[in-house]
């Protein structure tokens, strides 16, 4: 907003104002400093260590996993 009201003028005809990100790169889990335990910041730290060496998409927490041959 500040660079718009900068270069705006009032007799000036605008049709598309537009934002453009560049540069951007895949972000890390962000820390929640009230819930996280060592336990689990440790966990977090294992699992960036193998995907940077296995790959982005070789390791992700998963939750409610539906398990097809449970133990009886």
């Amino acid at each position: 907003m500040d660079l718009f009201d900068r270069l705006y003028q009032r007799r000036m005809r605008l049709r598309l104002v537009g934002i453009q990100f560049s540069g951007l790169v895949r972000g890390n889990y962000q820390i929640n400093i009230f819930e996280d335990t060592q336990e689990m910041m440790a966990l977090y730290q294992a699992m960036d260590r193998m995907k940077q060496r296995y790959g982005f998409d070789s390791v992700a927490r998963c939750a409610g996993a539906i398990l097809k041959n449970k133990p009886k």
